[in-house]
């Protein structure tokens, strides 16, 4: 998966986070 957004890694972080 490449991140093609600030948005998408940031999802990605809160995704992380909230596991």
């Amino acid at each position: 998966m490449k991140p093609l957004g600030p948005e998408l890694c940031l999802r990605c972080r809160l995704e992380t986070s909230a596991r």
